[in-house]
């Protein structure tokens, strides 16, 4: 292993992260912003710091970000308007994003799908972990590594 993805979800978090990382030899990264069902708590804040590090190259990707309508804390329209500004974020700073989406998909693939594009192309995604839950009420965890 070479390398490891530290995804920090706030501003203790990141600069924990950032401190780490210079203490060790392995090949530490950071991502950073708070869950989606969090940025209601988080908002501005948090995306101006997480902003300022993605430009001056202290990430390697933007996120985790998405849609989680499964716990309530954030309202779908905060949680839509902020995953647009870290969409944004990451193309500007020429990032990957990390994807959190659990009970949005059809709004998170077409707020994906309008947002994400550079020259009308979708562009990459770091990791997807899509939580998925089945009429029966079974809970499943997927990830996908898009590169």
């Amino acid at each position: 292993m070479r390398t490891v993805v530290n995804i920090c979800t706030d501003a203790d978090t990141l600069e924990k992260g950032l401190t780490l990382a210079k203490k060790i030899s392995l090949g530490l990264q950071r991502s950073s912003d708070p869950p989606p069902h969090d940025v209601e708590q988080e908002g501005e804040l948090h995306f101006s710091l997480m902003a300022h590090h993605a430009q001056r190259g202290d990430l390697v990707a933007v996120g985790e970000t998405g849609l989680d309508y499964y716990y309530q804390h954030s309202p779908p329209s905060i949680q839509k308007h902020f995953l647009k500004k870290y969409l944004h974020l990451a193309l500007e700073s020429h990032l990957p994003v990390v994807v959190h989406c659990r009970e949005a998909f059809q709004e998170f693939f077409e707020i994906l799908d309008a947002e994400y594009r550079v020259n009308g192309k979708h562009t990459a995604c770091m990791e997807s972990k899509f939580f998925i839950t089945s009429e029966s009420g079974d809970s499943y965890f997927i990830m996908c590594i898009f590169l």
